[in-house]
């Protein structure tokens, strides 16, 4: 920020195939396809979050840059 010791978290769970549920995908059945296109459909929700939140810090982070910039320029002028 643009303050001494100002801190921005970012949690970026873990994504893999275990905790997106598709380490035992069984597509061989019609139950097990129907089963994996739920879970498909699941990941790619809970992928879709993790990257809409880590672009939300991104931005954030991008605009304080931007402001800290042009502090920067207004200071040495």
């Amino acid at each position: 920020g643009a303050n001494e010791n100002q801190t921005i978290k970012v949690d970026i769970p873990e994504i893999d195939t275990e905790t997106l549920y598709l380490d035992d995908l069984d597509v061989t059945t019609v139950t097990g396809a129907d089963r994996a296109i739920v879970a498909l459909d699941n990941a790619l929700a809970r992928v879709s979050s993790v990257r809409s939140a880590i672009g939300a810090c991104e931005n954030r982070l991008d605009s304080t840059v931007g402001s800290l910039d042009e502090t920067s320029e207004d200071m040495t002028s």
